[in-house]
């Protein structure tokens, strides 16, 4: 089943990002699939499947989030691998 959850509230959540390691243990829970998004310094949001529907969704939350963010970070959204996040288009 995959999961959607989020990390809100700490300016430090969103940094977590660069531990690429740390995330290993939920993308294997995730059946090897996590994306992520940052759209705020106190905001990282992620879903665990890949269907356009799915990455849309997160997409327009990240936008949302965006729009109100007083301290914004970004609007990409960006896919786990071992050798390191990658973009999603």
């Amino acid at each position: 089943m995959a999961r959607s959850g989020n990390l809100t509230g700490n300016v430090y959540d969103p940094s977590r990002i660069v531990l690429l390691d740390s995330w290993a243990p939920l993308v294997q829970a995730q059946a090897g699939v996590l994306i992520v998004a940052i759209p705020a310094t106190d905001a990282l949001f992620y879903i665990g499947e890949d269907t356009p529907k799915a990455i849309d969704a997160l997409r327009t939350l990240s936008k949302i989030v965006l729009a109100r963010a007083p301290a914004k970070l970004s609007g990409n959204l960006y896919r786990w691998r071992a050798s390191g996040w990658e973009r999603v288009p």
